[in-house]
């Protein structure tokens, strides 16, 4: 069975489109996240919690976001409904919310945890950037039940001609595209990041190969931490995110 779905996946690569391969393929992953959660009765685990604690994040940069309870109940979203997820790049975040963006580009959107969080924060365009459907359906419905409709624009997905369109512009990025930084991020398209901030989540190879790269930025990389509780957020460690910080690297440069 899972030979015959590494044939399809070959398959549908070798013979559609990009952005319809990349469509196609995020479905599926969603529907199979999706099915494993069901039958493993963590969906029945997140009834629970909203039945005890509502659905609006509690603490963290995003507290007060209201999730629309379609999508809080679609995905293992205590993490997210406390304020503790990705609790390590809370303190980067902080940071960040004292600068000033021209816009922010949200790269695997999902659901808009981060669009619509990121949306209230700086108040400046998010462009969320999600080839699943019902995800993007999501994210629509959590821009509007926070009142930043107006400002979360979304689209499929991000390449690197979007790069090019966004290059001059002072940009906040983050980016959980599951392995497709690797295709984003490379020695000839780091140019256009320069102006930009970026948080990436690394996936597979990325994780040794983005960090090495010669980026325009001060950069570190910060581990994922084992979480326990509802804050647990169920992620297969080790995992790492790559901060690229570009005032870092400027103040070095005048140091």
């Amino acid at each position: 069975m899972a030979e015959g779905k590494k044939i399809a996946r070959v398959i549908a690569k070798s013979v559609l489109p990009a952005l319809l391969f990349e469509r196609f393929s995020a479905v599926r992953s969603r529907r199979w996240q999706f099915r494993r959660l069901k039958q493993g009765g963590v969906l029945d685990e997140v009834s629970r919690y909203i039945e005890e604690h509502g659905t609006i994040v509690q603490s963290g940069p995003f507290a007060g976001l209201i999730y629309p309870i379609s999508s809080a109940t679609s995905r293992w979203s205590p993490p997210k409904l406390i304020g503790s997820y990705e609790s390590e790049l809370h303190p980067f975040l902080a940071v960040l919310g004292q600068r000033d963006y021209d816009c922010i580009i949200d790269i695997g959107s999902a659901e808009g945890y981060y669009a619509s969080g990121l949306a209230r924060m700086f108040h400046v365009p998010v462009y969320a950037y999600d080839p699943e459907p019902y995800e993007k359906e999501f994210s629509a419905k959590m821009s509007e039940r926070n009142g930043v409709a107006g400002l979360v624009k979304m689209s499929d997905l991000f390449t690197v001609k979007d790069m090019r369109r966004f290059a001059d512009m002072r940009s906040l990025v983050v980016c959980d595209c599951e392995g497709f930084e690797e295709v984003l991020f490379r020695a000839d398209t780091l140019k256009f990041t320069r102006k930009w901030d970026l948080i990436i989540e690394l996936h597979g190879t990325a994780d040794k190969i983005l960090p090495l790269l010669k980026w325009p930025h001060g950069t570190k990389t910060v581990d994922a931490q084992k979480k326990t509780g509802w804050s647990d957020e169920r992620r297969k460690l080790p995992q790492r995110f790559l901060i690229c910080d570009s005032e870092a690297a400027r103040s070095a440069v005048k140091s």
